[in-house]
């Protein structure tokens, strides 16, 4: 096994994140249709900064 690239492991550490991140959202908030519904939708349920 070879030297560990510290930029490859950092790169799936944060991939790690924001997969989390992601998986902890509302379906209703994922499941918009466009861009712009996911924005209104993220933006009001998470305007206060609390999931």
């Amino acid at each position: 096994m070879g030297p560990i690239d510290v930029m490859t492991l950092g790169s799936a550490h944060q991939n790690h994140r924001v997969v989390n991140n992601w998986n902890e959202l509302d379906e209703e908030v994922v499941m918009a249709g466009t861009v712009q519904t996911f924005k209104e939708k993220f933006d009001k349920r998470y305007r206060d900064g609390t999931p």
